[in-house]
């Protein structure tokens, strides 16, 4: 299915480098015999006019040499006004229908000239033509030399009207605008790549990011964007897409004490809301405890893909109503927003309070774009990840470093980007070069592979369950107000996963263990709206989980 992913995205990249350019071509055609069929029609129709000389005196012969040497100056007579005003009053025309439309060609050492006229129908230039001919030999009439030679001139062949117009020509401009349009396509191509910013590949995107590409989901349509996720995630290639990125993002967030994951990107329109349904779905279909939580107030958009969830986080935490499961994810909990204009910090604290309460497996937060809101700072305080999501040909560089760059001076480590419509990396280096799983599973201290597995269970459930989770009452491991300034400076020079990957494959130490003890400042902890009662099991759902 990834193979088929990644060709479906290589066609689109082909497309995008190629079928410009053929669209361009195809617009210069389109355009050229547009513009042929606009122009206006020219004709043109040519006669040959024979320069001859005779001696005046009968039995002198003639100078024929003197004939071929005036064939230029009678060429230039035939360009001239004179000529042109002759023949234009012997055709009653215009004298702009002929002037400047009649034009002569001769070769050195003949005695002939010809004579091309164009006009706007195939008869006129004809007739220009010949007019202009005999126009030359009524001036050429009285002209002697010395008295002993006379210069005359006479038509040799006639112009005839021509089939077609000489202007304008179809093959011509045809492949003129065909090849402009090329040109500009490839232009266009170029220019876009070069100056483009938006990031569209993997490899770029961890590269450029210094993030870990946790997974790639196919191209999403619009039309989802806030409304039913369930029938997108009906789909394999989505569907396949979705689990494979659980997985990888269950080793990324193993050490995590609650996996309370927040889910946000640069912009609103980068497909986070769907890509938090879809993983909350995803992992409710692998048998996960799981609870998604809409915290974008000002946009709320998790309660058009799940109509069916009974309760607000608002009237959760108001009303001290019992959540319930979805009646057709038995595990899984969502808790839509009702919209106002922000969340206050108190809000935002009591929310995080209420969710360390339950012991679910993961917590999925959907937050507002980094870049468009403050309300992440406050969600900062209560989770233990973030996920960035990312579209691929939408997203820009400049805005991807930037909200990567404040997620990091959050405090909050960044569990991974998942990419939507981009192509998976290809990684060409040596076999030798890769660094090995056991050598991670060593340096991140954390199993890689659950034991054996009870009949029913999923790899992913499992995996998850296999680490205890923290019991500690402190809401959010990363609380940076609560945290002591030698645990703050741990942190902060922790390193990250791609820093791992990168010293493995150098051969470098594995990285120092983190501290087993959070030693917090002695500050009173947030005051707390009290318990909520964990979700219940949905209406005529029984519950399979062993009580904790």
């Amino acid at each position: 299915m990834t193979r088929s992913r990644d060709v479906k995205v290589l066609l689109g990249v082909s497309w995008r480098r190629v079928g410009v350019p053929l669209l361009g071509l195809c617009a210069g055609l389109a355009a050229a015999h547009a513009v042929t069929h606009f122009l206006p029609q020219r004709y043109e129709a040519q006669a040959s006019i024979l320069v001859t000389t005779s001696a005046v005196e009968p039995k002198r012969p003639a100078d024929l040499g003197l004939a071929q040497n005036l064939a230029p100056t009678i060429a230039r007579l035939v360009e001239s006004r004179e000529v042109a005003l002759d023949a234009a009053a012997e055709l009653r025309l215009p004298e702009r229908a002929v002037l400047g439309h009649v034009r002569s060609e001769f070769e050195p050492g003949l005695q002939i000239i010809t004579v091309q006229a164009d006009a706007g129908s195939a008869t006129q230039a004809a007739a220009v033509a010949n007019a202009a001919g005999r126009a030359v030999g009524r001036h050429l009439g009285p002209l002697e030399t010395r008295g002993e030679t006379k210069v005359s001139s006479r038509l040799l062949d006639t112009a005839s009207p021509p089939s077609r117009p000489a202007f304008p020509k179809p093959l011509l401009n045809g492949a003129l605008g065909a090849l402009a349009g090329l040109l500009a396509g490839w232009g266009a191509v170029t220019l876009r790549e070069r100056f483009d910013s938006r990031l569209r590949q993997t490899d770029q995107i961890e590269s450029r990011l210094g993030l870990p590409v946790v997974g790639v989901l196919p191209q999403l349509p619009r039309r989802f964007a806030r409304h039913h996720a369930a029938a997108l995630y009906a789909r394999p290639e989505v569907r396949d897409a979705v689990r494979t990125t659980i997985s990888t993002l269950s080793v990324l967030t193993a050490r995590l004490p609650h996996r309370r994951l927040l889910i946000t990107s640069a912009h609103d329109d980068d497909g986070k809301a769907l890509v938090a349904a879809l993983l909350g779905m995803g992992l409710a279909d692998e048998h996960c405890w799981t609870t998604l939580v809409d915290g974008a107030v000002r946009d709320p958009v998790l309660s058009g893909h799940f109509p069916d969830a009974p309760y607000t986080w608002q009237q959760v935490l108001q009303q001290r109503v019992t959540p319930r499961r979805l009646p057709d994810l038995p595990t899984l909990t969502v808790l839509p927003a009702e919209p106002g204009d922000s969340m206050d910090t108190q809000a935002v604290a009591d929310l995080g309070a209420m969710l360390t309460g339950w012991h679910e497996d993961c917590v999925l937060v959907h937050v507002p774009p980094i870049l468009a809101g403050r309300e992440l700072s406050a969600f900062a305080q209560q989770a233990d990840g973030v996920l960035l999501v990312v579209e691929a040909g939408r997203t820009s560089l400049a805005d991807s470093s930037r909200a990567a760059w404040l997620i990091r001076r959050l405090g909050l480590p960044v569990a991974g980007v998942v990419v939507i419509g981009a192509m998976a990396r290809t990684d060409h280096r040596p076999s030798g070069e890769h660094p090995r799983a056991a050598d991670l599973g060593a340096t991140l201290d954390a199993p890689l592979l659950p034991g054996p597995r009870a009949a029913g269970s999923s790899p992913v459930r499992e995996f998850v369950t296999a680490h205890p989770k923290d019991s500690s009452s402190v809401t959010g491991r990363h609380h940076q107000q609560r945290l002591g300034p030698v645990m703050r400076s741990a942190f902060e020079e922790r390193p990250t996963l791609t820093d791992v990957l990168v010293r493995r494959a150098a051969g470098s130490e594995a990285m120092d263990a983190p501290p087993a003890a959070v030693e917090y400042a002695t500050d009173s902890p947030a005051p707390s709206p009290g318990p909520v009662t964990p979700p219940g099991p949905a209406a005529g759902a029984t519950s399979k989980r062993d009580p904790q």
